[in-house]
């Protein structure tokens, strides 16, 4: 009888196990490098040629083999890291499954250098095609050289499928920056085509080997996090938001010394960071967690690259916090303040401003130069297409005049000491609101500006859900919202800063669509909400501002906390010095 089952051949066998392993050189050059590591290395040298595609040599000081222990190691599911299903739970090294070198043996011609110093020699075997050709003695010193030639020769299908050589060799590179990054004591060399493109000493702190892998500059305002709770560690370099880059490449993430890929995780880091990340950038980072191996599962892919936590929402919360934390008290400072005027705001009756508190203006200094203008009503005056109102604002608490002037509705302009103050009045009025809306949704509930004719909301059945999940949050920044029939609401009430949009039930749909699309679970809800709000009750680009509205946006924007940037990330103002005006005018 005929069968239409069968039996694989091992050699069969041995190229699908490889390919589950072996990707492409990068892959070869981790798991080589993790064995090395896991040997106790304290020196690790990687030679390539072509990408990788024709020579892969790693060379380490390890504990070595013997030449029994070298033999079996060119097994399959021959490994030193575990021995019964137990020691799974307290996995400590990168390796553990005793597939990396049959399975980069099966589709190359690999030869395996190694002794434990235990006798004179060591030994050397040749393995093509996952089969071994032969076994003599080796002299050399305690430690492994592994050389893997003519990757995927024997399966043409998968080599034809690598990229140019440069292409591998930025993967094989972001794989020794990584491995360079988990285990600081160890040096390592990087050497492609004969020259040198990577030397690291052993022993560094993390900051110096950072600064070797991604320069200086880039590390420039780069903050340090250090976090622990009960059994949970978070060790970190945070890199500037001004670092911040177009794509994720240069997150790197850690657990117990393993690079890792966890969306999890990833998530903890950008919210962390929240405003401070312009939209659409990424942060230059590197995070490491040691958490207990009993509460990580590395046994999900192959690769090990993916992981699985006990308690993955406490982990991340985790990660919100402390990084939102380091960069808070690293970058929270404000490197500009101004003098404000004594009592209310000119436009705190018309919901656009709050009160200054006391302390916002005792923290406020005389960073205003004052310009002295000829004609005390003020003026307008055309310079080169600018149309300048040149407005003299009268300050009670000081013996100056100061002035503020604008450019086409965008820009506030004025002089401050050693060089000229610009301000984008959007950006700098969501950073009032956002402040605001975060005050009133961590403190005390905002005052409610009733409509005299309630709105009626047409809701679909989600966004009818989403305002029942997120009730409380709204009502306290200052919505009143009531069911109104089927999925009807009426939004009868609105926060004070809505008050002058005139749009009140366009901003309140577009938040539910901004909460629907970025999630109302765990951390960061509040931040949503509070930018949502900003962004839509900001004035506008273009709109036209008074004199008093002016400098009553200035002096709010230097009480906030955090003047710099808008809730998305783009700076607020810019400062151009006396001398970068000299040079722009050739001085």
């Amino acid at each position: 009888m005929s069968t239409r089952i069968h039996i694989l051949p091992d050699t069969v066998v041995d190229k699908i196990a490889a390919g589950e392993v072996v990707e492409r050189p990068a892959s070869v050059v981790k798991e080589l490098v993790e064995n090395a590591l896991d040997a106790g290395a304290r020196s690790v040298e990687i030679r390539l040629r072509n990408g990788g595609r024709d020579l892969i040599e790693v060379v380490d000081d390890g504990c070595g083999m013997n030449a029994r222990d070298a033999r079996l190691a060119v097994k399959r599911h021959a490994t030193s890291k575990i021995s019964a299903l137990e020691d799974l739970e307290s996995l400590e090294s990168f390796g553990f499954r005793g597939e990396a070198l049959p399975s980069i043996a099966a589709v190359s011609r690999l030869t395996l250098e190694t002794s434990d110093g235990s006798v004179p020699e060591g030994s050397r075997l040749l393995v093509e095609g996952g089969v071994v050709k032969g076994e003599e003695p080796a002299a050399r010193q305690a430690g492994t050289t592994v050389r893997v030639e003519h990757l995927f020769a024997n399966v043409p299908a998968r080599r034809k499928f690598l990229k140019s050589a440069q292409t591998e060799y930025r993967h094989v590179l972001r794989t020794v920056v990584e491995a360079a990054l988990s285990r600081l004591d160890t040096g390592f060399r990087l050497e492609h085509d004969g020259r040198e493109s990577l030397r690291l000493g052993p022993d560094q702190q993390l900051r110096e080997r950072a600064e070797v892998l991604f320069g200086k500059k880039a590390l420039s305002g780069a903050v340090l996090l250090a976090a622990e709770v009960e059994d949970l560690h978070i060790l970190g370099l945070l890199g500037a938001p001004a670092a911040a880059r177009r794509s994720s490449s240069a997150v790197h993430l850690f657990v117990n010394g393993r690079p890792i890929s966890h969306r999890g995780l990833s998530y903890g880091l950008y919210t962390g960071y929240g405003e401070l990340l312009p939209a659409g950038r990424y942060p230059l980072a590197c995070l490491f967690l040691e958490v207990s191996p009993r509460n990580v599962d590395i046994n999900v892919h192959p690769a090990k690259r993916e992981v699985r936590f006990e308690e993955e929402a406490r982990i991340r919360d985790m990660v919100i916090t402390s990084v939102r934390e380091a960069l808070s008290r690293e970058l929270g400072a404000r490197p500009l303040s101004l003098r404000v005027r004594e009592g209310d705001p000119p436009w705190h009756d018309r919901g656009l401003a709050t009160r200054l508190s006391p302390e916002a203006k005792a923290a406020a200094s005389d960073l205003f130069a004052v310009a002295k203008g000829d004609e005390a009503g003020g003026g307008v005056n055309a310079v080169e297409g600018w149309v300048v109102d040149a407005v003299i604002i009268e300050e009670r608490s000081l013996d100056e005049e100061t002035m503020i002037w604008k450019d086409h509705d965008r820009y506030l302009i004025a002089q401050i000491k050693g060089g000229v103050l610009v301000v984008d009045q959007h950006a700098a009025h969501e950073r009032i609101l956002y402040e605001q809306a975060l005050a009133q949704l961590s403190g005390e509930p905002a005052v409610r500006q009733q409509l005299l004719f309630p709105r009626l909301l047409d809701l679909s059945a989600e966004q009818y859900a989403l305002v029942e999940e997120v009730g409380p949050l709204l009502e306290r920044v200052g919505f009143d919202v009531r069911p109104f029939g089927g999925t009807t609401m009426a939004l009868q009430a609105v926060p004070p800063l809505l008050e002058r949009v005139g749009r009140e039930e366009e901003v309140f749909l577009a938040l539910l669509d901004d909460l629907a699309e970025r999630g109302v679970r765990g951390s960061g809800v509040q931040e949503k909400i509070a930018a949502s709000l900003a962004c839509r009750a900001a004035v506008r680009f273009g709109q036209r501002l008074d004199p008093e509205e002016r400098r009553s946006l200035v002096d709010q924007l230097f009480a906030c906390s955090q003047p710099q940037i808008c809730p998305h990330g783009r700076p607020t103002h810019l400062v151009l010095s006396l001398e970068e005006l000299d040079n722009l005018f050739h001085r």
